[in-house]
Formats: C-alpha cells, sequence, structure tokens
C-alpha cells in the first residue's frame, strides 16, 4: 500500500516540527543557567525520548520564566 501525496506531506511537517521543537528545547536548556547539570541531563532526556511530548513538558513545567524586568 502506498500513502497518498497529501498524507505523506502532513507526516513530514509533523515530523520537522517535532525536530525544531525538539532543536529549540535542547538549546534552551543548554544555555539555562538556573539549572543544575543533574537537571539539565533530565530534561534533555525527557525531551529526547518523550519525542513529541516531552518537548512539550519541558516548555510547560521546565522552562525558566521570563523576566519582564530584564533589559
Amino acid at each position: 500500500m502506498s500513502m497518498s501525496l497529501g498524507l505523506m506531506l502532513i507526516f513530514i511537517s509533523i515530523l520537522v516540527v517535532d525536530l525544531m521543537l525538539m532543536i529549540f528545547c535542547l538549546i534552551n536548556i543548554s544555555k539555562s543557567t538556573k539549572k543544575s547539570r543533574k537537571s539539565k541531563i533530565g530534561w534533555a532526556l525527557i525531551v529526547i525520548i518523550l519525542n513529541l511530548i516531552g518537548p512539550l513538558f519541558y516548555l510547560i513545567f521546565g522552562r525558566e520564566k521570563y523576566n519582564k524586568n530584564r533589559i
């Protein structure tokens, strides 16, 4: 059986968005100054192992909040 072109494009789009989100989260984790080394490793493993759900968990629960007073 072959996939239709539209279904294949949707699948590829989801993979690209997932990869970009994962890369964004991993860069954000590595640049974090308030997290310990163990915490960074833990979050990186969650982001990598849980694919689409892991980066969303990190963005909701693990990411440092933006400081509005920061220049």
